[in-house]
Protein backbone atom coordinates (compact mmCIF):
# COMPACT_ATOMS: atom_id res chain seq x y z
CA UNK A 1 0.00 0.00 0.00
CA UNK A 2 2.55 2.29 0.79
CA UNK A 3 4.70 1.62 -2.32
CA UNK A 4 1.31 2.67 -4.53
CA UNK A 5 0.83 5.67 -2.55
CA UNK A 6 4.98 6.74 -3.32
CA UNK A 7 5.61 6.33 0.29
CA UNK A 8 9.32 5.21 0.52
CA UNK A 9 10.94 6.35 4.21
CA UNK A 10 13.68 3.78 3.57
CA UNK A 11 16.78 4.42 1.24
CA UNK A 12 19.00 1.11 2.22
CA UNK A 13 19.71 -1.03 -0.70
CA UNK A 14 20.35 -3.90 1.86
CA UNK A 15 17.43 -4.16 3.14
CA UNK A 16 15.03 -2.94 0.32
CA UNK A 17 15.16 -3.75 -3.37
CA UNK A 18 12.49 -0.52 -3.38
CA UNK A 19 15.12 1.66 -1.87
CA UNK A 20 15.90 3.93 -5.38
CA UNK A 21 12.49 4.65 -4.92
CA UNK A 22 12.69 7.45 -2.28
CA UNK A 23 13.64 9.76 -4.64
CA UNK A 24 9.50 9.36 -5.64
CA UNK A 25 8.52 10.57 -2.16
CA UNK A 26 10.83 13.68 -2.13
CA UNK A 27 9.90 14.70 -5.53
CA UNK A 28 6.17 13.73 -5.90
CA UNK A 29 6.34 16.62 -2.68
CA UNK A 30 7.43 19.36 -5.36
CA UNK A 31 4.81 17.89 -8.12
CA UNK A 32 1.93 18.80 -5.76
CA UNK A 33 3.32 22.12 -4.63
CA UNK A 34 4.19 22.81 -8.55
CA UNK A 35 0.97 24.11 -9.90
CA UNK A 36 0.27 25.98 -6.85
CA UNK A 37 2.85 27.66 -6.56
CA UNK A 38 4.20 28.80 -9.88
CA UNK A 39 3.24 32.37 -10.93
CA UNK A 40 4.37 32.29 -14.58
CA UNK A 41 5.13 36.35 -14.30
CA UNK A 42 7.40 35.41 -11.27
CA UNK A 43 8.95 32.49 -12.37
CA UNK A 44 12.49 33.13 -10.36
CA UNK A 45 10.03 34.08 -7.32
CA UNK A 46 8.28 30.77 -7.74
CA UNK A 47 11.90 28.97 -7.51
CA UNK A 48 12.15 30.64 -4.36
CA UNK A 49 9.52 29.75 -3.07
CA UNK A 50 9.58 26.27 -3.81
CA UNK A 51 13.31 26.36 -2.24
CA UNK A 52 11.75 27.96 1.04
CA UNK A 53 9.06 25.08 0.86
CA UNK A 54 11.68 22.56 0.68
CA UNK A 55 13.78 23.68 3.22
CA UNK A 56 11.36 23.64 5.38
CA UNK A 57 9.82 20.40 5.26
CA UNK A 58 13.46 18.83 5.20
CA UNK A 59 13.66 20.53 9.16
CA UNK A 60 10.59 18.96 10.01
CA UNK A 61 10.52 15.58 11.92
CA UNK A 62 9.22 13.35 9.08
CA UNK A 63 8.49 9.86 9.44
CA UNK A 64 11.62 8.45 7.54
CA UNK A 65 15.19 7.39 8.55
CA UNK A 66 17.65 9.73 9.39
CA UNK A 67 19.70 8.85 6.21
CA UNK A 68 16.86 9.22 4.08
CA UNK A 69 16.27 12.52 5.52
CA UNK A 70 19.27 13.46 5.04
CA UNK A 71 19.20 12.72 1.46
CA UNK A 72 15.86 15.24 0.99
CA UNK A 73 18.04 17.73 2.71
CA UNK A 74 20.91 17.32 -0.34
CA UNK A 75 18.78 17.66 -3.22
CA UNK A 76 16.06 20.45 -2.14
CA UNK A 77 18.22 22.69 -4.84
CA UNK A 78 17.14 20.91 -7.35
CA UNK A 79 14.08 21.32 -8.47
CA UNK A 80 14.10 24.86 -8.12
CA UNK A 81 17.49 25.51 -9.75
CA UNK A 82 15.25 23.47 -12.67
CA UNK A 83 12.81 26.13 -13.01
CA UNK A 84 15.10 28.96 -13.02
CA UNK A 85 17.03 27.32 -15.57
CA UNK A 86 13.76 26.24 -17.50
CA UNK A 87 13.44 30.46 -17.35
CA UNK A 88 16.86 31.34 -18.10
CA UNK A 89 16.55 29.13 -20.97
CA UNK A 90 13.75 30.62 -23.01
CA UNK A 91 15.28 34.13 -22.69
CA UNK A 92 18.02 32.27 -25.22
CA UNK A 93 21.41 32.85 -23.12
CA UNK A 94 24.04 31.57 -25.86
CA UNK A 95 22.27 34.07 -28.72
CA UNK A 96 22.24 37.16 -26.58
CA UNK A 97 25.79 35.83 -25.04
CA UNK A 98 27.44 35.90 -28.61
CA UNK A 99 25.42 39.38 -29.03
CA UNK A 100 27.26 40.66 -26.58
CA UNK A 101 30.77 39.14 -27.60
CA UNK A 102 30.42 40.60 -31.06
CA UNK A 103 29.43 44.02 -29.63
CA UNK A 104 33.56 43.82 -27.64
CA UNK A 105 35.32 42.41 -29.89
CA UNK A 106 33.69 43.53 -33.76
CA UNK A 107 34.91 40.79 -35.43
CA UNK A 108 32.72 37.16 -35.60
CA UNK A 109 36.11 35.12 -35.35
CA UNK A 110 37.62 36.50 -32.03
CA UNK A 111 33.88 36.58 -30.52
CA UNK A 112 34.03 32.51 -31.58
CA UNK A 113 36.81 32.27 -29.99
CA UNK A 114 36.23 33.49 -26.98
CA UNK A 115 32.97 32.02 -26.74
CA UNK A 116 34.95 28.39 -27.32
CA UNK A 117 37.35 29.40 -24.81
CA UNK A 118 35.33 30.75 -21.88
CA UNK A 119 33.07 27.05 -22.32
CA UNK A 120 35.95 25.00 -22.59
CA UNK A 121 36.93 26.26 -19.13
CA UNK A 122 33.23 25.50 -17.99
CA UNK A 123 33.92 21.78 -19.07
CA UNK A 124 37.44 21.69 -17.54
CA UNK A 125 35.72 23.41 -13.90
CA UNK A 126 32.63 20.43 -14.58
CA UNK A 127 35.77 17.44 -14.73
CA UNK A 128 37.60 18.76 -11.59
CA UNK A 129 34.38 19.47 -9.34
CA UNK A 130 33.16 16.25 -10.73
CA UNK A 131 36.62 14.59 -9.72
CA UNK A 132 36.98 16.88 -6.57
CA UNK A 133 33.31 15.92 -5.60
CA UNK A 134 33.03 16.20 -1.91
CA UNK A 135 32.19 13.34 -1.00
CA UNK A 136 31.92 12.04 2.53
CA UNK A 137 32.61 15.73 3.61
CA UNK A 138 29.33 16.31 5.18
CA UNK A 139 25.86 17.39 3.38
CA UNK A 140 27.09 21.24 2.68
CA UNK A 141 30.17 20.16 1.22
CA UNK A 142 28.62 17.68 -1.50
CA UNK A 143 25.75 19.68 -1.71
CA UNK A 144 28.38 22.75 -2.81
CA UNK A 145 30.00 20.63 -5.10
CA UNK A 146 26.93 18.73 -6.80
CA UNK A 147 25.49 22.76 -7.27
CA UNK A 148 28.64 23.97 -8.95
CA UNK A 149 29.14 21.13 -10.73
CA UNK A 150 25.71 21.22 -12.31
CA UNK A 151 26.39 24.67 -12.51
CA UNK A 152 29.13 25.60 -14.71
CA UNK A 153 27.83 22.10 -16.87
CA UNK A 154 24.62 23.67 -17.61
CA UNK A 155 25.88 27.06 -17.93
CA UNK A 156 28.49 25.77 -20.57
CA UNK A 157 25.62 24.33 -22.81
CA UNK A 158 23.69 27.56 -22.47
CA UNK A 159 26.30 29.66 -23.98
CA UNK A 160 27.41 26.98 -26.50
CA UNK A 161 23.56 25.59 -27.64
CA UNK A 162 24.78 22.07 -27.98
CA UNK A 163 22.42 19.99 -28.98
CA UNK A 164 23.03 16.05 -28.34
CA UNK A 165 21.63 13.16 -29.56
CA UNK A 166 23.36 10.92 -27.08
CA UNK A 167 22.38 13.60 -24.44
CA UNK A 168 18.95 13.29 -25.60
CA UNK A 169 18.81 9.50 -25.58
CA UNK A 170 20.41 9.42 -21.76
CA UNK A 171 17.82 12.35 -20.66
CA UNK A 172 14.68 10.12 -22.00
CA UNK A 173 15.96 7.13 -20.29
CA UNK A 174 17.33 8.80 -17.22
CA UNK A 175 14.50 7.43 -15.03
CA UNK A 176 15.19 4.08 -15.86
CA UNK A 177 18.94 4.19 -15.49
CA UNK A 178 18.08 5.47 -12.45
CA UNK A 179 15.84 2.97 -11.41
CA UNK A 180 18.10 0.34 -12.65
CA UNK A 181 21.58 1.20 -11.15
CA UNK A 182 21.28 1.09 -7.81
CA UNK A 183 19.98 -2.57 -6.85
CA UNK A 184 22.62 -3.90 -9.99
CA UNK A 185 25.37 -1.87 -8.86
CA UNK A 186 25.12 -2.49 -5.57
CA UNK A 187 23.54 -6.35 -5.15
CA UNK A 188 24.67 -7.88 -8.38
CA UNK A 189 28.15 -5.72 -9.56
CA UNK A 190 29.77 -7.45 -11.92
CA UNK A 191 31.78 -4.92 -14.07
CA UNK A 192 34.08 -3.12 -11.95
CA UNK A 193 35.08 -6.51 -10.84
CA UNK A 194 37.24 -6.92 -14.11
CA UNK A 195 37.48 -3.69 -15.48
CA UNK A 196 39.09 -0.77 -14.68
CA UNK A 197 36.77 2.68 -13.41
CA UNK A 198 36.71 4.65 -16.69
CA UNK A 199 35.91 1.17 -19.14
CA UNK A 200 33.58 0.07 -16.47
CA UNK A 201 31.14 3.16 -16.33
CA UNK A 202 30.97 3.22 -20.24
CA UNK A 203 30.22 -0.17 -20.33
CA UNK A 204 27.92 0.37 -17.24
CA UNK A 205 26.12 3.47 -19.43
CA UNK A 206 25.66 1.60 -22.39
CA UNK A 207 24.52 -1.51 -20.38
CA UNK A 208 21.58 0.68 -18.54
CA UNK A 209 20.59 2.78 -21.66
CA UNK A 210 20.03 -0.99 -23.46
CA UNK A 211 18.26 -2.46 -20.77
CA UNK A 212 16.21 1.03 -19.95
CA UNK A 213 14.94 1.13 -23.24
CA UNK A 214 13.82 -2.27 -22.78
CA UNK A 215 12.22 -1.22 -19.71
CA UNK A 216 10.46 1.00 -21.14
CA UNK A 217 9.27 -0.62 -24.25
CA UNK A 218 7.70 -3.10 -21.93
CA UNK A 219 6.23 -0.57 -19.46
CA UNK A 220 4.27 0.81 -22.31
CA UNK A 221 3.39 -1.95 -24.12
CA UNK A 222 1.68 -2.83 -20.32
CA UNK A 223 0.06 0.58 -19.53
CA UNK A 224 -1.26 1.52 -23.43
CA UNK A 225 -1.17 -1.55 -25.03
CA UNK A 226 -3.52 0.11 -27.83
CA UNK A 227 -0.92 2.87 -28.22
CA UNK A 228 2.19 0.60 -28.96
CA UNK A 229 -0.28 -1.13 -31.55
CA UNK A 230 -0.61 1.95 -33.21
Amino acid sequence: IKSFLGYFPVADIFTSINSALWYFTFILFYYLMFPIVLRRNQPLFSAFIMLLLGYVLTRLSLPVTKDLLKLYQLHIFLFPLGMAFAWLNGKKPGVRFQEVLLKFFHKPILAGVTRYLIVAGLLFAFAYTAVHSGVGKGVMAEQLSSIVTMLVLIAAFLLKNVHSELLVIFGKYSYEIYLLHWPIMYRHDFIYKYLPASFGTLFYLVFFVLVGIVLNKFVRKVLEPGAVKK
